[in-house]
Parts: structure tokens; C-alpha cells; sequence
């Protein structure tokens, strides 16, 4: 006899492969015991739970009861990976309020899709919340959750190419700058300064002629204005990618 937790496991399993329309009614149907109504809002997460001795958090607990982690809310819950530091959960959660999960001290990280209506997106959705989760991964913070609709546009390029492998594009247009340490520390010090020539001088303790003169190589290098806005772009996620 199928248990709840595997059927709960094997219905998410179903959905994160892709699932036909055809089939869309019947995976409606077998949800509702788990207390979810046809064609409500949903979002699914991507989640991982870091192990250590003082985390509090056994790994038969990951797929206990819903009340448990996600206060109260209907959820599917799939344990999709574990590996000797950390434990994947792959969740689907009714609602489309945000995700606040009642973590109790334990540390955990996550990303979390727009709210959808669809089964047939869950696939699709789950793609966005590894992007997001691979931004909540560069947080400093121990503890962290990104939403998808919460992300802005270059929060999502970073952590979409970081997601895929590329960091190796933004190192090699680094590299081809060919800067010297002081030019490309004053580029790192600049942007994360909103670009203030004054601001980046007393940071660096140089004088604001200093700065510019710097900049001045920098724009030479790349063959355009560091305001130009697709000059921008490109600095900001080669140094967020690369460094």
C-alpha cells in the first residue's frame, strides 16, 4: 500500500517531468488529498537544508507534515537530492502568497516560482525557481528565500547564467580588458559605488583625479563609454559572475 509521502513524492515526480494536458483533470484529482483545489494558485520551490550535527532538522523529517515547514499551507514534497552537506526538497504549495516557511533556526536556502494555475507549468516553473535558488545561494545571509516575481532583471541574468555554467563568458571579458590590479579595483570599487567619482576616491583613500584617470584607461580598454548602457550591463554581470 502507497503511503502518503510516496504518493506525495511520486505525483511531484509526475508533474517536474512535464505532464499533458490530457492528464491535467486526474493529477487535479489525485491532489485533493492532499488538500488542494482544481485550478487554484500554486507555486513550486526548490529548497535545500543544510546537515550538520546542530541544524535540528532530521532528514525524515523533510517530508513530514506539511504543517511542519510551511505553516499549514497544502503541499506535495519530493526529497529530489541529498549529497554529504546538503538535502534538496522539491515542494509544490498552494497559494499565491508568498513562501514563509517556519524554518526553526535551521538553515536553509530557496527558490520560489510565480503563482501559476496550470499543472502543466509546473515543469517550466520549476526551471525559475533553480534560477532563483541559485541567487539565494550568493546571499550572505545564512538563511535565505528569493521569489521569482520579487527578482529584478539583472538579479535574474546573473543568477540565469550563473545557473547554466557561463561564468566562464564574464571571466574571459574580464580578462580581455587586460587591467592592470589598481584599474580593476577602481572599476569594482566604482559600480559598487553607483558609479560617484567622489565616493570611489575616499573609498580607495586617491584623489578624484586619480578615479577618473582610471576610468579613462577602463573606457579605453573597452572600446566605449562606461555610461553607455549596454557598457553597463555587461560590467555588472561579467563583476558579479566572475569575482
Amino acid at each position: 500500500m502507497t503511503s502518503r509521502r510516496e504518493e506525495s513524492a511520486a505525483i511531484l515526480r509526475e508533474l517536474s517531468r512535464g505532464l499533458e494536458p490530457s492528464r491535467e483533470e486526474i493529477s487535479w484529482t489525485r491532489m485533493e488529498r492532499f488538500g488542494f483545489h482544481h485550478y487554484e494558485y500554486i507555486r513550486v520551490a526548490r529548497l535545500t537544508f543544510a546537515k550538520n550535527e546542530n541544524s535540528g532538522l532530521a532528514s525524515q523529517e523533510l517530508t513530514g507534515p506539511a504543517s511542519r515547514l510551511f505553516n499549514d499551507r497544502s503541499t506535495l514534497q519530493w526529497q529530489s537530492g541529498s549529497t554529504s552537506s546538503h538535502t534538496e526538497l522539491t515542494v509544490l504549495i498552494a497559494g499565491e502568497d508568498p513562501l514563509e516557511i517556519a524554518h526553526d533556526g535551521y538553515r536553509l536556502t530557496g527558490g520560489v516560482s510565480e503563482p501559476f494555475t496550470s499543472l502543466t507549468q509546473v515543469r517550466t516553473m520549476l526551471r525559475t525557481a533553480d534560477v532563483a535558488l541559485e541567487m539565494a545561494r550568493h546571499r550572505t545571509s545564512s538563511s535565505s528565500i528569493v521569489h521569482v516575481d520579487w527578482m529584478r532583471p539583472h538579479e535574474w541574468a546573473t543568477a540565469r547564467l550563473s545557473a547554466n555554467g557561463d561564468q566562464v563568458i564574464a571571466k574571459r571579458f574580464i580578462r580581455r580588458l587586460e587591467l592592470d590590479n589598481e584599474t580593476l579595483t577602481t572599476m569594482q570599487t566604482h559600480f559598487s559605488h553607483e558609479m560617484d567619482v567622489a565616493a570611489t576616491a575616499q573609498k580607495l583613500n586617491v584623489h578624484e583625479n586619480t578615479v577618473r584617470y582610471r576610468l579613462k584607461k577602463l573606457e579605453v580598454a573597452l572600446g566605449s563609454s562606461i555610461h553607455d548602457a549596454r557598457t553597463v550591463a555587461d560590467i555588472v554581470l561579467a563583476l558579479k559572475l566572475s569575482l
